[in-house]
């Protein structure tokens, strides 16, 4: 071989040109992550970690409060079980009532 045919080289990696030591896969190598980075990492994990529990406290609630309805709502259905009729009676007077106010 003559000099004129530029040099030869053995190395056939696809890494051989870049800087640093690649990783055993073949890529790039890793990028270790800053002490800011991990600090931000670690409020983005507590702020997570935060509205989880507002939304598991706000469920709660809401869960309480259905039951608390549907409490009420059983309670309205045995009181008017027995005063239906006197509801009744109650909506003919405001009936009565509308049409002398109104005219009709």
């Amino acid at each position: 071989m003559t000099s004129d045919a530029g040099p030869m080289t053995s190395n056939t990696n696809n890494n051989a040109g870049r800087m640093g030591p690649a990783t055993p896969s073949g890529g790039d190598r890793v990028v270790r992550s800053t002490p800011s980075a991990v600090k931000r990492m670690r409020a983005l994990q507590r702020e997570r970690v935060a509205v989880l529990d507002k939304y598991k406290e706000a469920l709660r609630v809401l869960t309480d409060n259905d039951v608390r309805m549907c409490e009420i709502d059983a309670e309205l259905k045995l009181l008017g079980a027995g005063t239906g009729a006197v509801e009744e009676e109650e909506e003919e007077e405001e009936e009565e009532d509308e049409r002398i106010v109104w005219g009709r």
